[in-house]
């Protein structure tokens, strides 16, 4: 979603809310991913080129970030 702009559920497939060594978003974390920890990018060695990748690939369900790792 750009900055700035309503976030909606509406056609919304899956989601996960990260950042970066930085503070949780609240307000994201309640609409796609209630109950759910906010990921950190930052958690492996390199924010710059490491990526957040679902493990085991595809399951976990839908909006569900205790499944993903850096």
């Amino acid at each position: 979603f750009p900055s700035g702009t309503a976030v909606t559920t509406d056609n919304l497939l899956d989601a996960f809310v990260y950042d970066t060594n930085d503070g949780d978003d609240v307000e994201l974390l309640v609409l796609l991913n209630a109950g759910e920890v906010q990921v950190n990018e930052g958690g492996g060695d390199n924010k710059d080129t490491d990526s957040s990748q679902r493990v085991p690939n595809g399951e976990g369900g839908a909006r569900n970030t205790s499944t993903y790792a850096q």
